[in-house]
């Protein structure tokens, strides 16, 4: 390897280095932001509110009056690793409420205690693999969940 030879890996050296201006960016060309929890989500809305609002407030000064298209997301959200599947299903939740794009939106399961439970996660739907209903609940209640879940087209799990 340290003899550069046929059949060899590749040798790390200066050019394998990307350029500066890209090094800590998405993909898509917006930093990255890791989150924790949902006030972290907030804590993000409001700054790029206040981005925005300086931009405008520029073209203004300008005296061009442009609308702004929203081509691109203005910030990509990573959910941390070390989240857990219930604050990490919140956080995916308020993030969709709210625009924002989401770089690891699936939630492993859902697990569901009530109907007003199965509401609240039905604008998530998509990114949840397995739904389960908690084995708490009642017969009636269990029924009750069971066709709500048929109704949206969610398959429940025993």
């Amino acid at each position: 390897m340290r003899a550069k030879e046929r059949a060899k890996p590749y040798l790390v050296s200066i050019g394998y280095r990307g350029p500066k201006k890209v090094r800590s960016l998405h993909p898509k060309g917006v930093p990255e932001i890791l989150v924790h929890n949902v006030q972290d989500v907030e804590r993000i809305e409001i700054e790029i509110g206040k981005e925005i609002g300086k931009e405008i407030g520029k073209e203004e000064i300008k005296g061009k009056k442009k609308g702004r298209k929203r081509k691109k997301p203005d910030c990509v959200i990573k959910i941390a690793s070390t989240v857990g599947t219930r604050k990490k299903a919140e956080i995916v939740k308020a993030a969709v409420e709210k625009n924002m794009y989401v770089a690891n939106p699936s939630v492993a399961f859902a697990k569901v205690c009530s109907t007003e439970e199965l509401e609240h996660l039905l604008p998530i739907k998509q990114y949840i693999k397995t739904w389960f209903i908690s084995d708490k609940l009642t017969d009636d209640e269990r029924e009750e969940v069971e066709a709500r879940a048929e109704e949206e087209g969610i398959e429940v799990m025993e």
